[in-house]
């Protein structure tokens, strides 16, 4: 589908997945890992509350405790993951085109 030219304003163009640079990889992941871990964490508190049979609590000094260190964690766990899939993705392709669905 080919968009009107006075619908291909830059704004609204997002780069292709190939042309991210390693540095762009590495920040994207960085904020989906620091995303995740703030919408999940409280539900891995209630998760293993309820394994351990611990009280249902809503308090967000129980629930976001250790938040810190689970950032840094799944942060840089999928900022490698982003990295290293953009390495193997210009490997696959060279760079210059997108990828297939099978690749």
């Amino acid at each position: 589908v080919t968009l009107p030219l006075s619908h291909r304003s830059s704004a609204f163009l997002m780069p292709a997945p190939n042309r991210l640079s390693d540095l762009e990889n590495c920040a994207i992941g960085a904020i989906c890992g620091t995303a995740d871990t703030t919408l999940l964490q409280s539900t891995n508190y209630w998760k293993n509350a309820q394994q351990q049979r611990l009280p249902f609590t809503m308090n967000p000094a129980v629930l976001y405790r250790g938040y810190s260190a689970n950032v840094l964690n799944n942060g840089f766990c999928l900022m490698t993951q982003f990295y290293l899939n953009g390495i193997a993705k210009r490997m696959l392709t060279g760079g210059a085109r997108e990828a297939t669905p099978a690749e």
